[in-house]
């Protein structure tokens, strides 16, 4: 079972309500009919709406239920949820962090967990056969694993990103990315772009409120976030090119096709004029 605001929205909503069919899914027409047949109530939502969609579901949960939020949210943000759910005494609520895309891997992608009845959950979910790691009973643990190592991978691709704009201006792209092959071997380099620029045009705007919650769990830590927020800045620039708009749900699309409409934005040109 279901719910997603957006599957009466004129423009969304088809493609959900297709894939809702296709999946054998069965859609509810809202929250409360969704959490009171459930045993287990998954949050999966853009991160700036986890925090409002933990507040709405308190109200319809009850004793025996498990609230797993897998929610790209700091820390913090993963310890107010905690407290919002759990404050009645009826729900429990599991911190999840999803370490790689789904799609590809579905039941078998690593997923963090913690919290306070984590053994239980992993025992409630046994006949599912996911691929958890419990990382121990506080709040915070899994979200700040992904976060920290986000840093990491939305850098690469906004890295990436930079370094294509420009070198495809002189058509040397493919020699900049053969000689970081040359020096960095075991990793395809094409490929890797190809897909990181892809998950731009696919979940930009997602993976941009990822890492600004990065951003400000490091001011929290007394860490400025210099290269974070440049981060942050630079993947902002490839949703606001019309990446999605162009290429849609394609999930693979070519780097130099990305590049070129990204190269066509108003930003790209008055930086460049």
């Amino acid at each position: 079972m279901a719910y997603d605001q957006l599957q009466t929205d004129p423009n969304r909503g088809p493609l959900i309500n297709k894939r809702a069919t296709a999946s054998k899914t069965n859609i509810k027409p809202n929250l409360s009919s969704l959490i009171k047949n459930c045993d287990i109530i998954i949050s999966s939502v853009t991160a700036n709406a986890a925090l409002e969609v933990s507040n709405e579901a308190k109200k319809y949960l009850h004793m025996g239920q498990f609230f797993l939020d897998i929610n790209s949210v700091s820390p913090k943000i993963k310890k107010k949820m905690a407290i919002i759910i759990q404050e009645k005494g009826n729900a429990s609520f599991i911190e999840a962090a999803v370490m790689a895309a789904i799609p590809p891997l579905k039941n078998k992608v690593p997923i963090l967990i913690c919290g306070e009845n984590v053994l239980q959950f992993m025992k409630k979910m046994e006949a599912f056969n996911f691929n958890f790691t419990n990382v121990g009973q506080n709040f915070g643990q899994a979200s700040a694993t992904k976060m920290f190592r986000s840093i990491i991978i939305k850098g690469i691709e906004a890295i990436l990103q930079e370094s294509m704009l420009a070198a495809s201006v002189y058509g040397v792209s493919d020699v900049v990315l053969n000689s970081i092959e040359a020096t960095h071997p075991g990793i395809n380099w094409k490929n890797l772009t190809t897909y990181l620029l892809g998950r731009t045009a696919l979940h930009g705007q997602r993976r941009v409120f990822e890492v600004r919650e990065a951003s400000k769990t490091l001011k929290e830590l007394g860490i400025k976030p210099i290269i974070t927020e440049a981060i942050a800045e630079r993947i902002g620039v490839g949703v606001t090119s019309g990446l999605k708009e162009t290429f849609g749900n394609k999930a693979n699309v070519d780097a130099g096709d990305l590049i070129i409409v990204e190269r066509g934005t108003s930003l790209y040109k008055s930086a460049c004029s």
